[in-house]
């Protein structure tokens, strides 16, 4: 996940692709772990004590299972699983195809480059041009401020 962000910093999905892809095949783990957990919580009421068997006596002891089963709360585990199960493969599916749609923007929309006329100097924008105050007097001597009328 490291080489993704370096990626996504980069503007390359060279690195970000790899990571698209755990995230598919993570998903598939996912979904292949929760039939192999869900063939051993369907018999889960066998296991109760007033089920038939006990792990320890069939040879495949299963300490979570058993757990379970002895505190009577097997259908309770099975529907958290099956809640839990949903929301990480929605959440994997959701950043999956946000990873696979970014590649595909980066790898096809085109890029505008910005690039600058040399022939002229480049002038800022600063917002302070007028603020409502006058404008600053020009260099040279003060304008004249006499008038003979004032005095005659």
């Amino acid at each position: 996940s490291i080489g993704a962000l370096v990626g996504i910093g980069d503007n390359t999905s060279r690195w970000v692709r790899p990571f698209a892809v755990f995230l598919l095949l993570r998903i598939i783990a996912v979904l292949v772990i929760f039939a192999m957990d869900w063939e051993v919580l369907s018999g889960c009421e066998r296991f109760t004590i007033n089920g038939k068997e006990f792990s320890s006596m069939i040879g495949r002891y299963n300490p979570a299972i058993e757990t379970v089963a002895l505190s009577n709360t097997c259908q309770q585990a099975r529907s958290k699983y099956v809640i839990r199960t949903v929301l990480e493969v929605i959440l994997g599916l959701y950043g999956t195809i946000i990873s696979f749609r970014w590649c595909h923007v980066v790898d096809t929309v085109p890029t505008y480059q910005i690039s600058l006329d040399e022939n002229r100097p480049l002038r800022m924008y600063t917002g302070y041009r007028n603020l409502g105050y006058p404008n600053a007097p020009q260099s040279g001597p003060p304008p004249s401020t006499f008038h003979s009328s004032h005095y005659a």
